[in-house]
């Protein structure tokens, strides 16, 4: 089971992961060709990305995923189940969007300074519209465990948007412009070819039992995918209040490495998730979870470790004269791999045992703690401050999930693993700081990642 584990994580992460790496590569190009006060409108245009999606998707992205589980074995009324979903958002993607039509340009010029509703807002909501065509299939390729035309579709979307962006930033002058319309072809290029697989996939129209029960699930979570946006999200538009653009600017390029992150955790999580749901009530199992939940936890420090030690040196090196002072910014957003890979971890067994009310309570009061300190934070120490916001205010969401599922989980951690490989990272750390810096240093740095890792990887085959 370990092994299938692994073996999903690497063919998640080499597909995914390294597709997606073709758009990071396109970070550099941007700060050498937008100024950050240009490339804010891009941080502010991911917000919005984002909370969209959580309205246009209702909550199913999250939900779908565990309603399928019990379904696995039962795929007349699975497929009946994904085609009422199906339908149902494909009824209410061009519906909302006609909202925003009539309400967003009055609503983006009093809350969003900068991010128009012409020409910003309408790509993102198009964007979002051709991403809603998605959700079914990718539900059913991550609940199977079919890894490989999850991660062919990303590979080609990834491709698509490296090569329309990059395209149109170096053939026209529309500055920002070009990364928003780059996005939307990425997602308008896979729209009927997923469209094509969900038909074949499911029982067409919808059953109002089935709908009741994906809406039932579904709805719940709205309420914390709004919560995760808003702890991850709203320090954009808190610096766009309290700060300014050029903090909004280097805060936006510096939180590419977080985001690099956040794919990575997700891609794991989509491997380990099937088994982990699938198992979780099997005592017999419950050796291998905790190794592979010790994995998880270990992988995603050693990534996080990574970013607080090379990401200065990336951004000094690779990225435009305007952006070095987002080096200490990728640094402090470092912490947050450990963060993100624990949440995954106890947030799981919420999921397992249906608590969908106590997931938004945590996520909301993590989200209200981030903002209230990015109001204190960010009028002392600018993008710095809000990063440091996004750090202490995700960790209480870790800290809290786990107070919140210490009675039900089945599958602790191994601690002395833990702690092994703790003290190994943080003797990284130490050694990085304490070394040369500058093109020697960074190779210093590479060669004792390099040597944590492999330490690791002996550790879990043991």
């Amino acid at each position: 089971m370990l092994h299938r584990v692994l073996k999903n994580t690497s063919i998640y992460l080499s597909g995914e992961v390294f597709g997606r790496l073709a758009v990071f590569a396109l970070v550099p190009v941007y700060t050498v060709l937008l100024p950050p006060e240009e490339l804010a409108l891009w941080g502010l245009g991911a917000m919005m990305f984002q909370g969209l999606n959580v309205l246009y998707g209702l909550g199913t992205q999250g939900a779908l995923p565990q309603l399928q589980y019990p379904l696995l074995d039962k795929p007349a009324e699975l497929r009946s189940t994904n085609g009422s979903a199906a339908m149902m958002l494909l009824l209410w993607g061009p519906s909302l969007h006609l909202a925003l039509e009539a309400l967003a340009p009055t609503l983006l010029v009093r809350w969003v300074p900068g991010l128009a509703w012409d020409p910003y807002g309408r790509i993102i909501s198009l964007t979002c519209l051709a991403s809603v065509v998605g959700i079914v299939p990718i539900a059913r390729w991550t609940t199977t465990e079919q890894a490989r035309p999850y991660v062919a579709s990303s590979m080609i979307r990834s491709l698509v948007e490296f090569a329309a962006t990059l395209g149109l930033l170096l053939s026209t002058e529309l500055g920002v412009v070009a990364l928003f319309l780059g996005r939307f072809a990425a997602h308008a290029a896979l729209a009927l070819p997923l469209l094509g697989l969900t038909l074949r996939a499911v029982k067409w129209g919808i059953r109002l039992r089935e709908l009741r029960s994906v809406l039932g699930f579904a709805l719940p979570l709205i309420p914390d995918l709004l919560a995760m946006w808003t702890l991850t999200m709203a320090d954009r538009l808190f610096l766009a209040w309290l700060a300014d653009d050029r903090e909004l600017g280097l805060y936006t390029a510096a939180y590419w490495f977080p985001l690099a992150m956040g794919l990575v955790a997700i891609n794991i999580n989509r491997a380990w998730a099937p088994t982990f749901h699938t198992r979780y009530a099997d005592r017999s199992s419950l050796p291998m979870l905790r190794r592979s939940s010790t994995a998880f936890l270990l992988s995603m420090s050693w990534l996080g470790v990574m970013v607080m030690v090379l990401a200065p040196d990336v951004v000094r090196l690779g990225f435009g004269s305007d952006y070095r002072d987002a080096a200490i910014i990728a640094a402090v957003l470092g912490a947050l791999g450990p963060l993100l890979g624990a949440w995954q971890l106890v947030v799981a067994p919420l999921y397992a045992h249906a608590k969908r009310f106590a997931i938004p309570a945590v996520t909301g009061t993590a989200a209200l703690l981030g903002c209230g300190l990015d109001v204190w934070a960010i009028p002392l120490w600018g993008a710095t401050g809000a990063a440091v916001a996004t750090v202490v205010a995700y960790g209480a969401l870790v800290v809290m999930g786990w107070l919140a599922t210490r009675d039900l989980t089945r599958a602790p951690l191994d601690l002395g693993l833990v702690l092994r490989g703790g003290g190994v990272l943080a003797g990284v750390l130490a050694l990085s700081w304490a070394g040369p810096s500058g093109v020697v240093g960074a190779g210093f740095d590479l060669l004792l990642l390099v040597a944590a890792g492999g330490w690791l990887l002996r550790s879990f085959r043991d």
